[in-house]
């Protein structure tokens, strides 16, 4: 009842409520076969607390009145069993609480000293230890992350919740006796005097049955119209928040599976087809007919509802409800066959289509609970995946922030050590100023402390014009490179233009010499004294 993924109790309680319906057809004398009246009354007894169905005088002699009283004391003595209940265990849990607390406090003891007295730790998670993944501890975390939530239920959380069921389960039976205080009938036996339908031995209104009417009205307002309202105060008392656990435990068997937001309030609705099926089969008793049709009726107007608004949102629990109306109607229907006619063929009939239908509500409920508690399963599978994953994860991150914390740690001892081997030693630019403040005076102080400075400013100085001349000259290196990106190609064609350039050139300063050598030889040759004629 707690797990909020589950609603395998609204399909319970739905099948309950068709079980609850279908019993009550056997109440009119419709001629019931004695297999279909033996099939009801076994529906009967698990959907309800009536004894009448059986024999139980030799256990319990008394006549209706002494049963009457009997169910409507029985909330009054559950009650009161609920109520020790809640006291016997609330001192038991208060007791575990108290010794909880001191084995919590002695462990926690326990580990601080073991920690103190351990020097390698590396091997234990600080997230999660590895006796407590043997344990129930990760079950019950597992748990915690289906619910997403902690919480643990309290022996007033579940006297609560039983009162609820219980006062749930015992509403027709309370209804069927109080309305069957007001069915008297007439024997034929020449008197005016009328007796009680479901005990003819007692004659109405006689002074005892006038004060039983006057204790109807008072129960019809404490128990018949009490327990509808009060369930709906309950839950209202409870909140809006419908997926907390606490409020899902106690109170979630009257609204889960129902559409929260439109319909939380359906079961109102279901009080009502009780409280009307059941006065329409007790109050008929004398006009079976009559009491057959309005009975169908009646369950025809709810099932046209049901449809027609869709009140719940778990699909499995929406087929079990219609189903199963179908199912009463279906029987009601079968019940006017077996009451009109006598061929034996046509109750074979009906008897075939009766069981047909009612045999296949229990399929049905066997299919939808095997397929709730498959999606359950799946659902809190899925949910552990990744509450493991993320226990993996914040175990990875512990780990990483040990580890990072463990380097700077060492990080910080390697600068204390560094500095600890700096302490005696002379520092830059200081000439022994730390060996100076042992004498010094502080004007001489001040003096070196003043020289120290400038020298100081001197450094940044020097630094700031080197830092600008490299920022300039890398600026002007850059720039070139910008002005004129030259390709390799580019460079293998200009230096054989250059070397063809060179060629030539030193080719026509031979040619050029040589023709000139020429010319001078053939100018010297004619101007030799034998060489020509004037």
């Amino acid at each position: 009842n707690v797990r909020r993924g589950s609603d395998a109790i609204c399909i319970i309680k739905s099948f309950i409520t068709y079980m609850q319906t279908v019993s009550l057809a056997k109440d009119l004398n419709l001629r019931w076969p004695d297999a279909a009246s033996g099939f009801m009354v076994f529906l009967e007894k698990l959907s309800t607390i009536d004894m009448r169905s059986f024999s139980v005088q030799c256990l319990f002699p008394g006549d209706y009145y002494s049963e009457t009283g009997l169910y409507l004391a029985t909330p009054l003595i559950m009650g009161t069993a609920l109520l020790l209940y809640y006291s016997v265990f609330q001192f038991f849990e208060e007791q575990r609480s108290t010794i909880s607390s001191r084995r919590g406090r002695t462990s926690k003891i326990a580990e601080i000293e073991e920690e103190s007295e351990s020097d390698d730790d590396g091997d234990r998670s600080p997230v999660v230890k590895a006796s407590d993944l043997r344990t129930k501890i990760r079950v019950k975390a597992m748990d915690n992350a289906v619910f997403e939530e902690s919480w643990e239920a309290k022996a007033f959380d579940k006297v609560f919740m039983l009162a609820i069921i219980m006062l749930w389960f015992m509403y027709p039976t309370l209804v069927k006796y109080m309305m069957g205080l007001l069915t008297c009938d007439r024997i034929d036996s020449g008197d005016d005097d009328v007796f009680l339908v479901a005990d003819m031995s007692i004659k109405c209104y006689d002074p005892t049955h006038s004060s039983w009417l006057f204790l109807f009205f008072i129960v019809l307002v404490i128990y018949v119209l009490g327990i509808p309202l009060l369930s709906m105060f309950l839950l209202q008392l409870e909140g809006d928040n419908h997926d907390r656990l606490g409020m899902r435990f106690r109170v979630g068997f009257l609204y889960k599976g129902h559409d929260l937001e439109r319909f939380w309030w359906w079961d109102l609705v279901i009080f009502a087809r009780k409280f009307t099926m059941v006065c329409v089969v007790v109050l008929s008793a004398k006009t079976t007919r009559i009491g057959g049709y309005f009975a169908g009726w009646i369950l025809e107007i709810f099932m046209i509802l049901h449809l027609l608004f869709a009140p719940y949102n778990n699909e499995r629990q929406h087929k079990i409800e219609t189903y199963g109306l179908l199912s009463t109607v279906f029987t009601f229907n079968m019940g006017y066959i077996f009451y009109d006619r006598d061929e034996w063929w046509m109750h074979l009939i009906a008897s075939f289509v009766f069981f047909a239908f009612n045999l296949f509500m229990w399929y049905l409920l066997y299919i939808c609970l095997r397929q709730e508690l498959a999606l359950e399963g799946e659902t809190m599978l899925v949910a552990r995946k990744n509450h493991d994953f993320e226990l993996e994860q914040q175990i990875a991150d512990e780990f990483e922030k040990r580890r990072d914390r463990e380097k700077e740690q060492r990080k910080a001892m390697e600068e204390k050590a560094k500095f600890d081997q700096m302490i005696g030693k002379p520092v830059p630019f200081t000439n022994g100023l730390f060996d100076k403040m042992k004498t010094a005076t502080v004007p001489e102080m001040r003096q070196d402390h003043k020289e120290l400075s400038d020298k100081l400013e001197d450094m940044r100085s020097k630094w700031k014009h080197r830092w600008k001349a490299n920022a300039e000259r890398k600026y002007r290196v850059d720039e070139v490179h910008r002005a004129k990106e030259v390709s390799a190609a580019d460079r293998w064609r200009d230096r054989k233009a250059a070397e063809q350039s060179a060629t030539l050139r030193a080719r026509e300063g031979t040619l050029r010499q040589t023709w000139q050598d020429r010319m001078a030889q053939r100018k010297a040759e004619r101007d030799k004294p034998n060489g020509g004629r004037r």
